[in-house]
């Protein structure tokens, strides 16, 4: 379970321009947590909208059925997030596992003004490039991207473990089957040259570029998958 957070980060922020998006005046989601067919619990998500130019985006996870019965842990992620000229900046990122038999934590600050990242883990001061996003904002950087018709992303994001780069690139649009019909979707590859880890996201146009479903392929060959069951407390059964 806790090799599963790095990789759970979803979803939208608002746009303050043509560009507007109805979704990013707040939501909530579940996703179905899915190792080789085995469910091992939800995540969950809410959007606030706390301001004009300010967001704040929670994500909890935790176990469920069979697995709750072996594993304790939750995790918590939290995103302050300031919407302006610079388009989606984090303020501050703050992360918790608790629970179990493991407890960390780990919060992160961006400087904008000085250009300086401040991290728990670190003593010093990091530099911050423009590009900087965490688990979570990084996803509402993906959805405004292609709410504007950005296909490809690059990204320096921050996680409680490391500041790494990564990369994300159109491969196309498909039809995912489900109990509504089949769902319209871009799928984008993702691409990080430390890691032998793939990631895939489909992104419905249907519901403003939600990603509906994630893939994690592992380098031994095992599957993680994030799929989308509720949405506003509407139930939503995909197809995978």
């Amino acid at each position: 379970m806790p090799r599963l957070i790095s990789f759970i980060f979803l979803l939208f922020a608002p746009f303050f321009c043509a560009y507007a998006n109805p979704l990013f005046e707040g939501f909530s989601a579940e996703y179905d947590v899915i190792r080789n067919d085995l469910n091992l619990g939800v995540t969950t998500r809410q959007l606030i909208k706390r301001d004009a130019q300010t967001l704040e985006f929670i994500s909890n996870t935790k176990p469920e059925g069979f697995v709750a019965l072996l594993v304790s842990d939750v995790f918590m992620e939290r995103s302050v997030i300031q919407v302006g000229k610079h388009g989606i900046r984090p303020e501050q990122y703050t992360y918790q596992q608790s629970g179990g038999k493991t407890e960390k934590t780990f919060k992160a600050d961006f400087d904008w003004s000085k250009q300086r990242l401040h991290r728990s883990t670190s003593k010093d001061a990091e530099p911050l490039p423009a590009d900087t996003q965490d688990l979570l904002s990084f996803q509402l950087a993906i959805l405004e991207g292609l709410y504007k018709g950005q296909r490809h992303f690059n990204f320096t994001i921050v996680d409680h473990k490391r500041v790494q780069q990564h990369r994300l690139d159109y491969a196309g649009m498909e039809k995912l089957p489900g109990s509504q019909g089949n769902l319209t979707v871009i799928r984008l590859d993702h691409q990080n040259s430390r890691k032998k880890d793939r990631f895939t996201f489909w992104c419905a146009e249907k519901f403003h570029y939600l990603p509906v479903m994630i893939q994690k392929l592992e380098h031994d060959g095992d599957v993680v998958l994030l799929k989308l069951r509720r949405f506003n407390g509407r139930r939503i059964d995909l197809s995978d």
